[in-house]
């Protein structure tokens, strides 16, 4: 069952995540290089990880707006607590 408060807090991870991508320069020209990024990914990881959060901001906020995401973390997860 989705609730308003986790149906707002989807939306607003969506835009968010969109909006990352699409001001992805601003936000590496704010930041500048991100060290683990480059060493990670190698020459132009800081471009890869942030279009990476980019990406992966909105698809778990769809699956935490549908509860698939708290269902996932039970089922993977609910051994260590």
């Amino acid at each position: 069952m989705m609730t308003f408060g986790r149906f707002i807090f989807g939306i607003i991870g969506i835009v968010a995540g969109f909006l990352i991508l699409k001001c992805r320069g601003k936000i590496r020209d704010f930041f500048g290089d991100i060290d683990f990024a480059e060493k990670v990914f190698g020459s132009g990881g800081t471009w890869t990880f942030i279009t990476l959060l980019g990406l992966i901001v909105p698809i778990f906020s769809v699956m935490w707006m549908f509860g698939s995401f708290q269902s996932f973390v039970t089922t993977h997860f609910a051994q260590f607590f």
